[in-house]
């Protein structure tokens, strides 16, 4: 399967999968957002008109073949759009090195969720792999800032 036809099929299975997402999803993202240097990002930062989660892991091959796309889907759209990517790791991780670690090795630019605070923000409580999680990573949320899937 091309690896965009993955990614598409990945956000609509997501979309049917998350459609009772509530609407203040956006705000859980306050206080708990860092840069990739460790620094909270602040609220107005943060402001977007989409916000696009991503979940992943370092040790996933399917993670690190579609780097490519990611990448690209990135660059395209948060030209177009007020756009934002958040990373939120997997189940697996132990430490926002572990974030960090792979966002830095892929050379991704994205901000990520703080590994101490990911139960209090809730991404995990959305995706499907809360009770499966050898699947759905790579993983993506898409939406917009009224927290509507």
């Amino acid at each position: 399967m091309k690896k965009s036809s993955y990614i598409i099929l990945t956000i609509l299975f997501s979309l049917l999968l998350f459609s009772c997402a509530k609407n203040a999803m956006v705000e859980k993202f306050y206080g708990y957002v860092k840069d990739q240097e460790g620094n909270l990002v602040t609220e107005r930062d943060l402001k977007a008109d989409y916000y696009f989660v991503f979940y992943g892991a370092s040790w996933c091959p399917y993670c690190k073949e579609m780097k490519d796309e990611i990448t690209d889907f990135y660059n395209t759209y948060k030209k177009k759009n007020n756009f934002i990517v958040v990373f939120a790791g997997c189940k697996k991780d132990k430490s926002n090195d572990d974030l960090t670690g792979y966002l830095k090795e892929e050379n991704y630019p994205f901000y990520y969720v703080d590994f101490d605070h990911r139960d209090e923000c809730g991404l995990f409580n959305l995706d499907a792999y809360a009770s499966c999680e050898k699947f759905f990573i790579p993983g993506f949320i898409l939406f917009d800032k009224t927290g509507k899937v």
